[in-house]
């Protein structure tokens, strides 16, 4: 006896080319047919029998929506439409398939427009209307805002015989991938609309009822943002099956392109919740991409049925970098083959994107403390300096460095270097961080993430030295961490020596371009501009001779040029290499977060060159770009509206300044806390803003508190610190209180 093979393609031609052959005969010439076509093979016999099964019920194999989609051509209908069926006045026609027809139509009493699901009278057979009537039952015991109200059902008679129907909610909405596609305009939306999906349909799980067919057009989404799921159709509950055991064996019932691995694998024992989760995978990864993830597999059943066997879905992370981490992690789980490792009904999915939102770990991952201390971080961005960002830290080494570290040199076999990192990244956690907050080794749970990080740092020398490539990389990942504290002194100090390491190594060039791109910020940072601009001269030297440089590295090196030359008040000069980088990153970047970054950048400088317009045009396409991608809150999107605020300044539309700077100073409060450089920076900004518009008081609070912190973070001398005193002085200056403003006095235009 012939057997499918996984991964077979001939199997699945098989397959249907025996149904093509037998679909529309009947009866005994069927049979004998079956017989001629498939010998003795009885799994041959058996899969083209499930096939045959949805046909005759005219269950859609195949989703005319999603056909389309992929190139098919939907059929028309063929039925003449009434005017009236029972006591409902037909309207028109909402929907069809291959079994019944969905009218929208006018219910006399209460008077109010509803959908009316009918059976075609050419499908009016005993299973047809059994299947029918289960389903009229199953959506009168539905009783939930996101699923479909039935107001009644029964038999309509007329001149026709009788007509089964059900009256429900009419949804005035459409298929929520393109609700998504029209009114989402960022991830977290997306998401929050799938958690009201999953809602909906783990309230039908919670009292025993699977969808089985659940794709886009079967779930609308009205005007106001509100979810529906429709059409239980051929849903099952789970009490009455376990019964009566209703359904044929090898039975096929759902939509192909929607369908999970045991609906089309006739072995793998039926439908279940999880296979309602599986759907609610496909459908959440089509409204995350835009794309369905089967569309590449074409029309042809055999080619749809085999990746659904045996092809994994591809991560969310491949369409976009935003989508990468714990959302990837919750798609993954949602969609894994083995129905086992799903998550158990569509409530739990549901949840875990609940936590994604709010920041939470989620049950998708193992919960590791350092994983749900990371979490915690994110939402109470204050506590930072306990011993919870302690273990941030920890698991940012080990996913960052662990990641990192695999540049070593191309001599050493890969699976030996593999194991090294290990042992060295558990070694450098557990005896170098862990140690600095683990009061059993004479640490302080207490200790600060500054602390706790200058403490390990001191030892990295001694720990990697006999692995100058590792201490390389984790030095340049200390510098990195160090600047973005303020911490520059120790900043540089890790960047320079992961620099000299990583060139005496003769390290990839790429590897060496990007540390040395690093050092040239901290020089810049450190308001050392003559050694900055020093280092990023032989950066760009070097990027441009040498062979092996990505497009990304030669770009991020146009970028730092630029950055300094714009520092160094050279706008002009400054103008014209972020239009190159603009342009170079247009060509070979596109989808890069850095192309758009900087488009940020370049508006920065027509801000200082007076080219207001064509700023405020570049912002717009900045912030919607990055509220998108990564969020409004992100990092990188607060600088950009940061940014906004000042050009408002610049046009002399002070309003709007601080009307932005206000909304950007409470998310970066928010977000990071009131202790945070670039919270300082925000308010310094806002405090100038304040003074254009005669609120001396509110200014000088604002700035006060600006110059504290600025020259804290970045001492007296640098450039933020002297922007903050010219503030001050011009303030005082305008209030008449020269006896204030003389210690702010003297400061050269910074």
């Amino acid at each position: 006896m012939s057997e499918p093979v996984d991964g077979d393609q001939s199997w699945f031609q098989r397959v249907e080319s025996v149904f093509v052959e037998v679909c529309d005969l009947s009866g005994d010439e069927r049979e004998s047919r079956l017989d001629e076509l498939c010998g003795g093979e009885a799994e041959l016999r058996r899969s083209v029998l499930t096939l045959l099964s949805a046909d005759d019920i005219g269950c859609p194999v195949l989703d005319p929506g999603a056909i389309a989609h992929l190139g098919g051509i939907e059929d028309e209908s063929s039925d003449e439409i009434p005017e009236t069926i029972g006591s409902f006045r037909i309207v028109r026609v909402l929907g069809e398939g291959g079994m019944g027809v969905v009218y929208e139509a006018i219910q006399q009493t209460p008077r109010r427009h509803i959908a009316l699901k009918v059976i075609r009278h050419r499908a009016m057979h005993a299973q047809i209307r059994r299947r029918f009537e289960m389903e009229a039952d199953i959506l009168a015991r539905l009783n939930h805002p996101g699923i479909a109200t039935v107001y009644e059902s029964g038999v309509a008679e007329d001149v026709r015989g009788a007509t089964p129907y059900v009256a429900m909610e009419l949804v005035d909405g459409v298929p929520i991938t393109a609700y998504a596609r029209e009114h989402c305009s960022g991830t977290d939306e997306r998401v929050a609309l799938l958690r009201e999906v999953c809602r909906a349909v783990g309230y039908a799980h919670s009292v025993g009822v699977i969808h089985r067919d659940l794709k886009p057009s079967n779930i609308l989404v009205d005007k106001r943002g509100r979810v529906k799921v429709l059409d239980f159709g051929i849903a099952l509950d789970m009490q009455i099956e376990q019964r009566t055991q209703m359904t044929s064996e090898g039975q096929m019932l759902g939509t192909l392109q929607y369908m999970a691995p045991e609906q089309v694998d006739s072995r793998a024992g039926g439908s279940k919740t999880e296979t309602d989760v599986y759907a609610l995978g496909l459908v959440s990864y089509e409204v995350l991409t835009g794309e369905s993830p089967v569309a590449r597999h074409g029309s042809s059943m055999y080619e749809l049925v085999r990746a659904i066997r045996d092809e994994d879905i591809g991560l969310l992370g491949t369409h976009s970098r935003a989508l990468r981490g714990d959302l990837e992690t919750i798609l993954a789980k949602a969609l894994e083959k083995d129905i086992d490792r799903r998550y158990a009904d569509a409530g739990a999915f549901g949840e875990d994107l609940d936590r994604y939102l709010e920041h939470k770990p989620i049950e998708a991952r193992r919960a590791s403390t350092w994983y749900q201390l990371r979490k915690f971080s994110e939402r109470n961005p204050a506590l930072v300096g306990s011993f919870a960002a302690v273990m941030v830290v920890l698991l940012v080494a080990v996913v960052v460095i662990s990641n990192a570290l695999r540049v070593a040199t191309r001599e050493r076999r890969i699976a030996e270097h593999d194991q090294q990192v290990k042992e060295m990244v558990n070694g450098f956690m557990t005896e170098d961080l862990f140690q600095a907050a683990d009061p059993s080794q004479g640490g302080d749970p207490q200790i600060t993430l500054v602390d706790a990080m200058l403490r390990a740092s001191e030892g990295v020398g001694e720990r990697f030295g006999d692995a100058p490539e590792v201490e390389a990389e984790v030095r340049h990942l200390m510098g990195d961490q160090f600047d973005l504290m303020g911490r520059f002194p120790e900043a540089l100090a890790h960047a320079k020596r992961s620099v000299e390491l990583s060139e005496s190594l003769g390290l990839p060039i790429d590897t060496i371009i990007m540390r040395r791109n690093l050092l040239c910020q901290v020089y810049s940072d450190l308001n050392e501009m003559d050694l900055a601009l020093a280092c990023v001269t032989e950066t760009k030297r070097l990027a441009e001779t040498r062979d092996g440089v990505s497009d990304e590295q030669r770009f991020w090196t146009m970028m730092e040029q630029a950055s300094l030359l714009f520092h160094l008040d050279q706008v002009e000069r400054s103008a014209e290499i972020f239009e190159e980088a603009v342009a170079f990153g247009s060509e070979r970047l596109p989808d890069h977060d850095a192309y758009q970054g900087a488009v940020a950048d370049l508006a920065l400088v027509y801000t200082r060159l007076g080219r207001f317009e064509d700023a405020e045009r570049m912002y717009a396409q900045s912030i919607a770009y990055s509220t998108e991608k990564h969020g409004a809150d992100n990092s990188d999107t607060l600088v950009i509206r940061d940014n906004l605020g000042l050009l408002y300044l610049k046009m002399d539309r002070a309003e709007d300044a601080v009307t932005q700077l206000n909304e950007v100073l409470r998310d970066r409060i928010r977000v990071f806390g009131e202790e945070h450089s670039k919270t300082y920076i925000t308010r310094s900004t806002l405090g100038r803003a304040l003074m254009e518009l005669g609120r001396y008081d509110e200014a000088e609070a604002q700035l006060l508190e600006a110059y504290e912190g600025i020259e804290r973070f970045y001492g007296a001398a640098h450039r933020y610190t002297r922007f903050t005193m010219n503030h001050l002085h011009d303030l005082y200056t305008r209030m008449g209180r020269d006896d204030l403003a003389a210690p702010f006095a003297a400061q050269e235009d910074p």
